[in-house]
């Protein structure tokens, strides 16, 4: 998995073309399953970038500038960005947390599996637990949805980030066979003409900036501290909000800003089809990969 590859990358596994990603901004991942050697023997990654003319209006950077990710998973595991995490209802007393999980099988059989998830809270003890019994056919994938109370939750909001964790665990014949933790605020969020902006049935005003994704003479390549600091200033400064301009910083930065309570405006394009700086920017691979 690449975080952020800039620009229109092609990978290569031991010599085989895998993919191409011409977005220089989304994560994007491959299955290289298929072409992996035999077990002991090495492998080969190979990236090529092609940044070529004028891209962007900005300093982007070149190459691989966010986090890489080689992930190994038995044939039942959890799909790549499988956890979705949505709070239904939320009072002083209890909060209702809709959880689904995406169970994936590689295999050539078919797998009865036990998916258990847990809500894990700010001080790591865990608050609420839920389990389903489940099957998944052979390449095939699977939506278990779960739904959990949590009594007298903390709420999130940009004064009082509060975070919690659902962490999802498959069993397959009671043996652990994956498991991940994903963070999340439980909060209210509603938007009208009378109060405006709300969390927590609370007005709140966004006060904030737009930045692009370099570091200043750090470059552009996402490295956690900078990311960190880069915050922690806006914060100080009494920003509650920032709009990444233009295009989504990388998944760090946004677990910094969910951390400090920081709400994000997380733009995707800089320009559709139309071009803005040369024919050479991302206008050109929009009506194919948007």
């Amino acid at each position: 998995m690449f975080d952020g590859v800039y620009m229109n990358s092609d990978v290569w596994v031991n010599g085989k073309h895998v993919g191409n990603h011409p977005y220089g901004y989304t994560s994007f991942y491959y299955d290289i399953t298929p072409y992996l050697n035999p077990a002991g023997q090495s492998n080969t990654v190979a990236v090529q970038v092609k940044n070529e003319g004028r891209t962007a209006r900005w300093y982007s950077g070149s190459g691989i500038y966010k986090h890489t990710w080689l992930t190994l998973v038995y044939s039942v595991h959890i799909g790549v960005w499988g956890v979705n995490v949505k709070t239904q209802s939320v009072s002083e007393n209890s909060a209702e947390i809709n959880v689904v999980t995406t169970l994936v099988n590689s295999g050539k059989e078919n797998r009865a599996l036990t998916i258990k998830v847990e809500i894990i809270d700010p001080s790591g003890q865990v608050v609420g637990n839920a389990e389903n019994n489940t099957s998944v056919l052979p390449d095939a994938k699977n939506n278990i949805e779960h739904h959990l109370s949590v009594r007298n939750p903390l709420l999130w909001s940009v004064g009082n980030p509060k975070l919690y964790a659902a962490k999802a665990t498959v069993l397959d014949n009671n043996k652990e066979s994956d498991c991940t933790k994903t963070s999340f605020g439980i909060r209210t969020i509603k938007v009208d003409a009378i109060n405006g902006f709300t969390i927590n049935g609370k007005s709140v005003k966004l006060i904030g900036g737009c930045f692009h994704h370099d570091n200043g003479p750090l470059g552009a390549a996402s490295i956690d501290r900078s990311e960190e600091r880069k915050m922690e200033i806006f914060k100080n400064a009494g920003y509650n909000a920032i709009r990444c301009s233009h295009n989504p910083p990388s998944p760090y930065l946004l677990h910094v800003c969910d951390s400090l309570g920081i709400l994000v405006i997380d733009e995707i394009f800089d320009n559709w089809e139309r071009e803005k700086v040369s024919p050479d920017d991302y206008s050109k691979s929009f009506k194919e990969w948007w």
